[in-house]
């Protein structure tokens, strides 16, 4: 195989994992006018297959704090894109790798009458 079909291969590899859905979480911006503790859980709500486990190592910034991440979760219990709010982190760079992990995760969809639903779900997680 050439040089130039090989560095082709590659930047054509790089560029689909830099592009395709699930590489990285943008999280949304927390407003700072919302009260985290407005962000009601209901009994219902999509609930994680397994339990949260935060990107490790936990900054000495962020220990200590409680954080609220609220995600909605389509029909096959996947974490929609874009829809990852993560409040109470004030550490970028940790806030985006709590954004990938979350994104990562995979639910149980809300069901109503019998059937699976797009339903926020709200993850509550003190460090």
């Amino acid at each position: 195989m050439s040089r130039s079909i090989k560095t082709l291969l590659i930047l054509c590899s790089a560029l689909v994992a830099c592009w395709w859905p699930g590489s990285h979480a943008a999280p949304q911006p927390c407003p700072s006018s919302v009260d985290v503790g407005s962000f009601v859980t209901r009994p219902d709500q999509p609930k994680p297959v397994r339990l949260f486990s935060p990107p490790r190592p936990i900054p000495r910034s962020v220990r200590g704090t409680r954080s609220t991440i609220r995600v909605v979760v389509d029909t096959l219990g996947r974490v929609m894109p874009d829809s990852v709010m993560v409040c109470g982190i004030g550490d970028r760079e940790y806030l985006g790798r709590v954004a990938d992990a979350v994104a990562e995760l995979r639910f149980r969809p809300r069901r109503v009458n019998g059937r699976s639903v797009i339903a926020p779900s709200i993850i509550t997680y003190d460090f």
